[in-house]
Parts: C-alpha cells; structure tokens; sequence
C-alpha cells in the first residue's frame, strides 16, 4: 500500500565525545526540524546506539535511497501512523 502521508518531526544525530578527564564516552543528540514522507519509509525500529544501548524514545528509519534516519518518535508511534 502506498502512503501519501507526511510526518513532522525531528531528525536526531547522535554526537560522540570522550570526557577527557575519565576517559567515557559521552552520548549527546541534537535535533533538528524535518517533514518524512511515508511512502519513502521501507523499514523501521527501536534505535539502538553504537554501543548496544536501546533508546525508546527514537525510531530509526530505513528510507527508499537505503539511509537510515533516526527521529524523535517512538516505534508504536510510528508503526500506528503506518499501520493505522
């Protein structure tokens, strides 16, 4: 089925630095701005960081050109604008 929706929301890029007191990796996501088109939207789920750690609150978006996004909406969010 195709979708002819369009979703507002906020593409999320996760951003990595190192405390160089201690050494740990520190995880920051900045936000910004953006309208997904649906029909674009070929696979999606629960984004889960480089080191392995679930983040609920984002989805990660596998579009038709192959790239993933990840945005600042949960999977049952998304899966109940795709699957109504």
């Amino acid at each position: 089925m195709a979708y002819t929706s369009k979703l507002d929301t906020s593409i999320i890029v996760e951003v990595q630095t190192v405390n160089p007191d201690n050494g740990a990796v520190v995880f920051s996501y900045i936000g910004t701005d953006a309208t997904i088109e649906l029909a674009d939207v070929k696979a999606y789920y629960t984004y889960v960081r480089g080191d392995g750690t679930i983040i609920p609150v984002y989805c990660s978006l596998i579009m038709d050109s192959g790239k993933t996004i990840v945005v600042s909406e949960t999977y049952a969010a998304i899966d109940a604008v795709l699957n109504p």
